[in-house]
């Protein structure tokens, strides 16, 4: 089956949507078709390279729902840089989406740059404040929980550049606004930040933030 036709057979069932660029489309299933049985990576750089010129040349007339379909496959086969660039570009295309500063923070994370994906973290959670003062969201509103979700990310960066103090301080604040909201899974990955920044913390350290606080 080529690309074309592929394109077809997802528009047909709802898996892309249709309205912006056909030819980025294309490309995206062409390299959906060189993932499976098996990665071809002689012929997966080749496509990778069509797909970089396609999202150049038709940008921003951009499905950023039909880009995330090549995520999952990246992390799969290991395409870490590739997954960096990717969601470059659907920042890009949407730079007030906090999620996805928050999954090119995971990008950054993955390829060893923590600044990088700490300010993706911090720039996620300032406009998921921003949203919910501009909404006036109750703290109960799912919002809220992926604005707790984006400080335990960044604490958790901050620990690992050991900037353990700010880490505290982010991991402090995302428990003090769950404390209205009884989620478990939520409340269990605040503690597991506090728990890795206190075993990295030295006492001296801990003493300094608290005089400071």
């Amino acid at each position: 089956m080529t690309s074309q036709d592929l394109v077809d057979q997802f528009y047909l069932h709802e898996h892309f949507e249709k309205g912006k660029s056909r030819k980025v489309d294309e490309a995206i299933a062409g390299l959906l078709q060189v993932f499976h049985p098996k990665l071809d990576s002689g012929k997966f750089e080749t496509m990778w390279q069509e797909f970089l010129g396609a999202l150049l040349s038709e940008f921003p007339n951009i499905s950023i729902y039909n880009l995330v379909s090549i995520h999952m496959p990246l992390i799969a086969h290991g395409l870490h840089r590739e997954n960096l660039q990717l969601y470059r570009f659907i920042v890009e295309l949407n730079p007030q989406s906090a999620e996805s500063q928050c999954f090119l923070g995971h990008a950054y994370r993955e390829v060893g740059d923590l600044e990088s994906a700490a300010a993706c973290y911090q720039r996620a959670y300032d406009l998921q404040m921003s949203l919910i003062a501009e909404r006036h969201l109750s703290p109960t509103n799912p919002n809220c929980l992926d604005a707790c979700g984006y400080l335990c990310f960044l604490a958790d960066a901050e620990n690992e550049l050991r900037r353990r103090a700010d880490a505290l301080v982010h991991a402090t604040r995302a428990l003090s606004m769950l404390r209205e909201v009884s989620v478990e899974h939520e409340l269990r990955r605040v503690y597991e930040v506090l728990h890795k920044i206190f075993l990295g913390m030295e006492l001296t350290d801990l003493a300094k933030h608290c005089r400071r606080e």
